[in-house]
């Protein structure tokens, strides 16, 4: 295909009569036509980019969708008493990454006998980010149970929190009882990124 420059001059002619004036309505139309299919062709590698881009886009919406679409669980039955305070071992764990930074969680559990509270820590590494203590002393971010002999009453909530985003998230449950009376029978935590 031979390439010329839309704006290029052509050089005269030597056409006989009305040809002259043929002639140059022809060159007139073949540089509109080449200046056409320049308007075209850079239209075109515009939209080949804003489709390169919005793939892109796509394919990282998918990949934060399918992120949230990961829901951790973890709980213990094997009942617990005999302390005061917070309970040392951890008994349910679960590790979530948020590429939101945000995540869903739902903690409690069930117990028979005593006061007891079911609190939730989070950590990033050797970060602490939310400490179970903040947790326990806010009445409405704590799941507080009673139980008595004859029944065994649970309690569960969700919150979402706040990490920072794309990191590896622990996230544990906490029981904490100010009688060493106080039997838990168990709990869970289950945790999702959210969009």
């Amino acid at each position: 295909m031979l390439r010329i420059n839309p704006d290029d001059v052509f050089p005269a002619r030597n056409l006989p009569g009305d040809s002259e004036k043929w002639g140059r309505s022809i060159e007139d139309e073949v540089k509109k036509v080449r200046k056409q299919g320049e308007v075209t062709n850079q239209f075109l590698k515009a939209s080949n980019r804003k489709s390169a881009s919005t793939a892109s886009n796509l394919g990282e919406q998918i990949a934060a969708i399918a992120n949230a679409s990961v829901v951790e669980q973890s709980s213990f039955d094997t009942g617990v008493t005999g302390f005061t305070g917070w309970y040392a071992p951890v008994l349910a764990q679960v590790t979530v990454t948020s590429l939101s930074g945000r995540i869903s969680i739902t903690w409690g559990g069930t117990l028979n006998g005593g006061d007891g509270f079911f609190c939730y820590e989070v950590k990033q590494g050797a970060s602490t980010i939310i400490t179970r203590a903040s947790i326990l002393s806010n009445p409405s971010q704590r799941v507080a149970v009673s139980g008595g002999a004859s029944f065994a009453p649970s309690g569960y909530n969700t919150r979402i929190i706040t990490v920072p985003a794309g990191v590896a998230t622990d996230i544990s449950l906490q029981l904490n009882t100010g009688s060493s009376f106080t039997y838990y029978f168990g709990g869970s935590i289950l945790a999702h990124p959210v969009l």
